[in-house]
């Protein structure tokens, strides 16, 4: 007969979720103005970012068909 148990949370385990969590905070501010570049320039030349897009995933899929 299995019985329903929960786990507590113990400091120890806590921890690493702490640390995992400033580091993706600070992977999202250090990606945060590239992003808005990218954002910007797409949507100053969007003719340009569908052509980039069709050849990056044209090529991809060459590769991925090989």
């Amino acid at each position: 007969m299995a019985t329903n148990r929960q786990l507590a949370s113990s400091p120890a385990s806590a921890r690493p979720l702490d640390e995992a969590m400033r580091a993706f905070d600070g992977i999202v501010q250090t990606v945060g103005p590239v992003r808005h570049l990218f954002e910007q320039t797409i949507a100053d030349h969007p003719v340009k970012a569908v052509g980039i897009s069709l050849a990056l995933g044209a090529l991809l899929g060459w590769f991925i068909k090989r």
